[in-house]
């Protein structure tokens, strides 16, 4: 429809079609016997296909304008359908424990939960912790994670802090990816349709469904050694050593396994989308670091705190990197400020936080976030 809209095509997309084909896909209503009446009377059959006939032809026009792929990029897209047609196997039985422990977790987290707070909170209503934690003084917007970060920066109670920890732990919304394994496995054990060929729009490959591409970094070292706990359910053990919920969003690379006589085989191109961001703007500065093997994220970043390249924190790597990539590409002020607060970037100077983070912030916030790196040339492009 928009596509047709756009190339302004001579066969539109029939919308009244549209509505009676929205219609004709649900019941008209129900029988006693349970069983549905659908709009199945000629007139309307013979309407509907009309309304099938002209999408053809609207697909077949905007085909006509766009023109046939380039050979190259064709093999690109048959490569994208037979990695969707294969798919990639599940180990189900390691995400049926892992749902399990999942819900332990959490019934063991809302347990302590609710004896802290005298039973006024629980794991699932994020809105009664929100009214809690203003009743002890710590002025909650919310219980986000950027939220959440926030507040755990400022000074308060051993009580309300361990309030906060429960709930960082707690909602960490990546092990419903679980879930979702389940749901695309087909019967021969394997999920599918779990890539689209140019989703994105620098063109590269966007996840569906389980979105592979999009799995939390983890944060437990070797996750594989609690994969046999995670299997028998032991989850006082895990407790012991990691945060539960930690644990299982640092495995669930592992859910996906090699088939019977195959192994798996890692590869990447090194920061590509940052090399072709700097190639594509001219930014011969930032290539010849890439060429010389430099830290870019680090280099950039020492540039904003004004900090040796040797001294940029983790956190400060963080945000050269957003720069870099985010920016790079088009992220705005507001979506800048979001994902630095995220990553704990607070926009308050905090105890222990930096004035320059709030500087950062606050820039991104009153000028748009290229003001901030006035030296950096191709952001300017």
């Amino acid at each position: 429809d928009q596509a047709g809209i756009a190339l302004n095509v001579h066969a539109k997309k029939d919308r009244e079609g549209h509505d009676l084909m929205m219609r004709m896909c649900r019941p008209r209503g129900w029988n006693e016997d349970g069983t549905p009446t659908w709009w199945d009377v000629p007139d309307r059959i013979h309407r509907l296909c009309e309304y099938c006939k002209q999408d053809v032809r609207t697909e077949r026009d905007i085909a006509n304008l766009l023109g046939r792929m380039s050979e190259s990029e064709r093999r690109v897209w048959l490569l994208d359908q037979l990695i969707n047609d294969r798919g990639m196997m599940l180990d189900r039985g390691f995400v049926a424990a892992a749902q399990d422990l999942t819900l332990a977790a959490l019934q063991r987290y809302d347990v302590e939960l609710q004896g802290i707070t005298e039973g006024r909170v629980c794991v699932s209503k994020p809105a009664t912790m929100t009214r809690w934690l203003n009743e002890h003084g710590m002025n909650a917007e919310g219980v986000a994670k950027a939220h959440v970060a926030a507040m755990l920066e400022r000074p308060s109670s051993d009580l309300v802090r361990r309030v906060l920890e429960i709930r960082q732990e707690s909602s960490q919304s990546s092990t419903a990816k679980f879930d979702t394994m389940l749901e695309y496995c087909a019967d021969d054990g394997r999920m599918h349709g779990m890539l689209q060929y140019h989703g994105a729009h620098t063109g590269r490959w966007a996840g569906r469904g389980v979105q592979p591409q999009n799995f939390p970094r983890g944060t437990v070292p070797e996750p594989e050694w609690f994969v046999p706990l995670i299997e028998r359910g032991d989850l006082d053990t895990i407790d012991l050593l990691e945060p539960p919920m930690a644990v299982l969003s640092s495995t669930l690379r592992g859910a996906m396994v090699a088939s019977p006589g195959h192994r798996f085989l890692a590869a990447d191109f090194a920061a590509i989308e940052a090399r072709v961001v700097a190639w594509l703007a001219g930014e011969e500065v930032l290539l010849e670091s890439y060429r010389d093997g430099i830290d870019v994220y680090k280099q950039l970043a020492s540039r904003i705190y004004g900090v040796g390249i040797d001294e940029v924190s983790s956190k400060q790597r963080f945000v050269g990197k957003t720069a870099i990539l985010g920016l790079g590409f088009q992220m705005g002020a507001k979506r800048f400020r979001e994902t630095c607060l995220a990553a704990g970037v607070t926009a308050a100077v905090q105890p222990g936080g930096s004035q320059r983070d709030a500087e950062v912030i606050a820039a991104a916030d009153e000028r748009g976030v290229c003001m901030v790196f006035t030296g950096v040339r191709h952001f300017r492009h």
